[in-house]
């Protein structure tokens, strides 16, 4: 016999043990097609919103979040080293950034989510689960209030933290000219 044909009996030989044991699996009860078809359904079910909790992960967080993160860690560092250049900036957006706001947006990307949150997220159940996810990590986020309790506060700091740096920028870019003008005049 060539190899050829010893697949094919193989072949012949496995079906017939597999409709063979799928029918008397039928026959003895224990293969019942309403259970067989819940099963395959419930392994073949996609996780969707407003079925069940989400749980963010760690692995799967947006880029957009991951570069509010890196972007809080870099106004961080840029104002520790304004600050041990000049001695001008406040400690308390250090406090915020480090303290509450950082580990706010860190708890919101790794926590789970009911469906009770997914409603009040907007999540909708046509939403993929990265929609939806997306639109839960926009509402947990954007629910920070500040240190203070108060967002309208926690905005105005920093807005009056850019206007001094701005303010800042341009008297240091001022005062580099001078300096660079007395330098050149310097006999």
């Amino acid at each position: 016999m060539s190899s050829k044909h010893c697949i094919l009996v193989s072949m012949i030989v496995f079906c017939f043990l597999l409709v063979s044991s799928l029918s008397n699996a039928a026959q003895s009860g224990i293969g019942n097609v309403e259970s067989n078809k819940k099963a395959v359904s419930s392994v073949k079910m996609e996780l969707k919103p407003l079925q069940q909790t989400l749980v963010a992960s760690q692995l799967a967080i947006p880029y957009l979040y991951q570069l509010l993160l890196s972007t809080i860690d870099n106004v961080y560092a840029a104002e520790h080293e304004l600050h041990n250049a000049t001695g001008c900036m406040s400690a308390a957006i250090d406090d915020e950034l480090k303290s509450y706001y950082k580990p706010y947006i860190k708890n919101c990307l790794t926590k789970s989510y009911s469906v009770q949150d997914q409603q009040s997220a907007g999540c909708a159940g046509t939403d993929t689960v990265n929609q939806c996810m997306d639109k839960l990590y926009k509402h947990c986020i954007g629910g920070y209030k500040g240190g203070t309790g108060n967002k309208g506060e926690f905005i105005q700091r920093f807005k009056t933290a850019l206007d001094r740096s701005n303010d800042i920028n341009v008297k240091s870019k001022k005062y580099s000219e001078q300096l660079q003008i007395l330098l050149n005049n310097i006999p």
